[in-house]
């Protein structure tokens, strides 16, 4: 080695930079100064404005910084942060040689300086074939790679005698993350050998769970650079800490937040129109496989990454993919999760700030109104993490509407578990929610479901959209996942741009970011969202290229509307390529840049980040890589899973604020429904559902008119069909009805989730579609004690109506023509029962087997095109005790009252009253007509109340 170091002193001796390259490099810092530039952006930089590559090796230097240390109008510095070197123009700098000091090297890791400032480890030993490999990996550092040595035969070597060799002086660098290379390197001493491995590089990224070098910057990727980019004070890098987070857990959430930066955002942007966008598409050929472009990335890094990827794929194939998957099996035994998704999930979640089960404004306010549903749509999530982590997390209080292909192995396979409703999940298939495979390619089903889900969200959008097509780029393949994902990331933003709300949060699954196709899709959600970040976190698949794009704060007006009809032509135009491409011989054409090259350089805080974050994450995956095939060769790779493994799941419990129970299966599953209800019932005695069944409703008739209708502000009512009753769900389609005392599984095919029991109607909707009358079946839920587990049974009636309205909706599968209809009833004060009257129509009822007109009630009264339902009569129910005290679930079961109305019966409010049965036995089997009812209504009612 002194050799080498002597024969090196006197190359550097010769190396001479040539006067226009100097002159040109000066020109370049003299552009930026005063601002610092990153050495590793230096080549980039030249290349990009002399049109030629700049190539120490060409001048006799075998580094960059060897070679910028010769101009003396040029000072370099070393961040320790972030392990990088950085050059300023500085006319009057004077390059001072330090004095060597002597220093003891013996076979302990020595630092040396690598060519783009970052520092690796190298031993020196006896042995010629140590020497060999030592050499070559400091040669390998200086072009900025990472090498996969063997590093184990040198920790087996006899330390060498100290010899006193003089190094000059190098700063004193943070010990590196415990990353998954260095739990690779640390569990190696588990072995009989008697040394530690040498640790593997530092880690450098700013979204890692576990403390980085990026710590004390708090995770900036820009460094120095920060100021110079004039980074937002205002920018929600990060929300709030989770105020159910355990105080000695939040310490370490804030630490991982910290390194999550988001893109700065620059106002004064040219605005996007559908026009320029257009002008700026460019159409090309398919690019090869070996496609490679420089222009986001450092090409040392992109050329190692690509190298270090093909030799993966053509040896070490199968064992490696094994040892990946088993990293990422958190749900193996399983834990808290039934998918490993779901852990990926929770930990973005958490570093978002909970930004996909808690979405907020910029002012910090959640966008999800209140007694509003979580709406959330999942692309291509199959298996089902998502799913599972947004159910687990919000229950029933959230609703899913899965988008995926029908074939194996991209179907949901939600099953009936404990920890989460899978009743609040809906798939949805293609036209009309049944006919069709799922795809997300055909412009036609695109539209159909964006139209469906804003239908069904009251025409605002879902609140957030997670875009995870990871099944669909299965292998190893990572140097061609970028080019092969092309068609699913721009169908995946076109979704999310067509059904998203304004304030919406977007979750995109993305590989390697070289390419200017993905690039500029980048660009457009930066534009079109308040903040993004490009986030690789600690639960990916080691060595992997994925990472994803978290956008918060859709903008949402004109800007987001051009961007949408943009995606939406580029879609469409994307399909017919590929469905015009008939003759595999011939070169097929697609969408090489959606926006241009030159438009997104002239953004240089979006194309710093983007260059930068890809340096970054390909040395990451360098670094993994390195750990992997070094745990595969020394047979210790069972356990780095298992320490993994538990890692993550101690993690995901404590500091990701997910369930700290076991997952299990649905509880009292084996019990029968009577044994069931004691449970629910609780602390209620166990016949209290038989008596209120029993006795709990009276006919409305004029005797009890007197006696109860005494104050009709205590009273609510709603108009009811064939079929009333107490109603439990036991999960998916186990749903029974209460009658004579038993519990009978009801035949209509619906979805409630476990633990559930209300008290609802089930009729037979009839609506009005191109002068045809359609029939369905629906169940209509009057009031709830408990839904899903939760107890609301000590609510006021108008809260158990919300909760009951949510619940509905949350339930109910209008695209699956298989299940019926679940809908909450509108009660309305008693005091309004004459509109309620009105509103019933009688309409001929297709099927009936007569021309006769029957009266049928609309769902809602206030929408003219509302389903109606055959109308038998109204249910009234007292909602309030004495003193203005709100009656609880029992009090107003206890105390119903059911006004029959025959087919033959008037309705019409207006009419004559009808003479009262004079004889009193008469009179208590005689419902009340409606002009009497309403009458003695008013007549009891305040003088407020009967104006409206």
């Amino acid at each position: 080695m002194a050799d080498d170091v002597a024969r090196r002193s006197a190359a550097l001796a010769t190396a001479r930079v040539p006067e226009n390259v100097k002159s040109e490099i000066i020109n370049i810092a003299q552009e930026e100064f005063p601002k610092k530039i990153a050495v590793l952006q230096l080549a980039g930089k030249y290349q990009n404005k002399y049109k030629k590559e700049l190539r120490p090796e060409s001048y006799g230097f075998k580094t960059h910084n060897e070679m910028l240390k010769t101009i003396i109008q040029l000072t370099l510095h070393h961040d320790e942060m972030l392990a990088l070197w950085f050059l300023t123009y500085n006319p009057n700098a004077v390059v001072v040689e330090e004095e060597p000091e002597p220093e003891v090297v013996t076979s302990a890791p020595m630092d040396v300086e690598g060519g783009n400032g970052e520092v690796e480890h190298q031993e020196a030993n006896e042995n010629n074939h140590t020497e060999t490999n030592n050499t070559r990996n400091s040669e390998e550092n200086a072009a900025n790679i990472i090498v996969l040595e063997d590093t184990e035969d040198v920790e087996m070597k006899a330390p060498e005698p100290p010899v006193i060799k003089e190094k000059p002086k190098l700063p004193n660098l943070p010990p590196p993350s415990p990353s998954v290379s260095s739990v690779a390197s640390s569990n190696a001493s588990g072995t009989t050998r008697s040394r530690r491995l040498p640790p593997p590089p530092p880690s450098m990224d700013w979204s890692h769970g576990s403390k980085s070098i990026l710590g004390k910057r708090q995770g900036s990727i820009l460094g120095p650079d920060a100021k110079r980019l004039q980074l937002d004070e205002d920018m929600d890098s990060v929300c709030s800490v989770d105020e159910s987070v355990p105080q000695q857990d939040r310490r370490r959430l804030e630490t991982d937040r910290r390194r999550v930066k988001f893109i700065p955002t620059i106002r004064d942007l040219d605005m996007l129109t559908y026009d320029t966008l257009i002008l700026g598409k460019k159409m090309g050929v398919v690019e090869p496989a070996t496609y490679v472009d420089t222009t986001f990335c450092q090409r040392e890094v992109l050329e190692r990454l690509m190298e270090v990827k093909y030799e993966i794929r053509k040896v070490g194939g199968p064992a490696y993919q094994d040892l990946q998957k088993r990293l990422n099996d958190f749900a193996n035994p399983p834990v808290i999760f039934q998918f490993d998704s779901a852990y990926l999930y929770a930990n973005i979640d958490a570093l978002t700030g909970f930004s996909l089960s808690n979405p907020c404004a910029r002012n910090g306010e959640s966008i999800v109104n209140e007694n509003e549903l979580l709406y959330a749509v999942d692309i291509h999530g199959g298996p089902g993490g998502f799913v599972e982590y947004m159910l687990t997390k919000k229950q029933w209080e959230a609703k899913v509407y899965g988008y995926t292909f029908k074939e194996e192995p991209y179907n949901y396979q939600l099953t009936t578990t404990g920890h989460f409703p899978k009743e609040s999940f809906e798939q949805w298939l293609g036209m009309d929610g049944k006919r069709g495979d799922g795809s997300i390619y055909k412009p036609a089903f695109v539209d159909q479901f964006a139209r469906f889900v804003r239908r069904h969200t009251n025409f605002e959008g879902v609140h957030v959209v997670v875009a995870d097509g990871s099944e669909m780029t299965p292998g190893l393949d990572e140097d061609r996942k970028e080019l092969r994902c092309k068609p699913l990331i721009l169908a995946e933003a076109y979704i999310a741009m067509r059904v998203l709300r304004e304030g919406g949060t977007f979750v995109l699954r993305l590989y390697d970011i070289f390419t200017p196709y993905t690039a500029g899709l980048i660009y457009l959600m930066y534009r079109a969202f308040e903040s993004c970040t490009i986030i690789r976190p600690e639960t990916c698949h080691q060595g992997s290229a994925e990472r994803f794009l978290v956008c918060k704060h859709y903008r949402g007006g004109k800007i987001c509307t051009e961007i949408t009809n943009y995606l939406q032509t580029c879609h469409s135009m994307d399909h017919g390529c590929h469905v015009n491409h008939k003759f595999p011989n011939d070169q097929q054409a697609e969408i090489v840049e959606l926006v241009p090259v030159e438009q997104i350089r002239a953004t240089d805080r979006f194309y710093d980040y983007v260059y930068e974050s890809n340096c970054i994450i390909g040395r990451i995956q360098l670094e993994e890589t390195h750990a992997l095939c070094r745990a595969l060769q020394f047979r210790h790779d069972g356990r780095i899973v298992a320490q993994r493994k538990n890692d993550i799941r101690i993690k995901c419990a404590d500091v990701w604020n997910c369930p700290r129970r076991l997952r299990q299966e649905a509880r009292y599953a084996s019990l029968s429904p009577e044994l069931f209800l004691t449970k629910l019932l609780r602390p209620y005695p166990e016949n209290v559902l038989n008596r209120t069944e029993r006795e709990g409703e009276v006919l409305l008739t004029y005797p009890v008119m007197d006696r109860d209708f005494a104050n009709p502000q205590e009273w609510h009512f709603v108009s009811v069909g064939r079929d009333r009753g107490f109603y439990m769900g036991r999960g998916g389609d186990k749903v029974y009805r209460f009658s004579g005392g038993k519990w009978k599984l009801v035949q209509d095919e619906m979805d409630i989730a476990d633990q559930t029991l209300v008290y609802g109607d089930i009729v037979d909707e009839i609506t009005q579609y191109e002068g045809k009358q359609i029939t369905q079946t629906a169940f209509h839920i009057i009031d709830g004690m408990v839904l899903g587990g939760k107890d609301i049974r000590n609510l006021s009636y108008n809260e158990r109506t919300e909760m009951c309205t949510k619940f509905a909706k949350s339930m109910c599968k209008p695209s699956l023509t298989n299940l019926i209809l679940i809908r909450a009833k509108k009660p309305q004060e008693a005091t309004r029962l004459e509109p309620s009257l009105i509103a019933v129509h009688k309409e001929q009822v297709k099927g009936r087997g007569d021309r006769k007109k029957r009266p049928l009630a609309p769902v809602d009264i206030s929408d003219a095109k509302s389903p109606a339902y055959a109308h038998t009569g109204m249910l009234f129910m007292r909602t309030m005790k004495t003193n203005d005290v709100h009656a609880d679930f029992i009090t107003t079961m206890q105390n119903r009252l059911y006004w029959k109305l025959d087919e033959t019966m008037d309705r019409n409010p207006s009419a004559p009253a009808a003479n009262r049965p004079s004889d009193p036995r008469v009179a208590a089997n005689t419902s009340v007509d409606s002009p009497s009812l309403v009458q003695h209504i008013k007549s009891l009612s305040p003088q407020p109340n009967a104006a409206k």
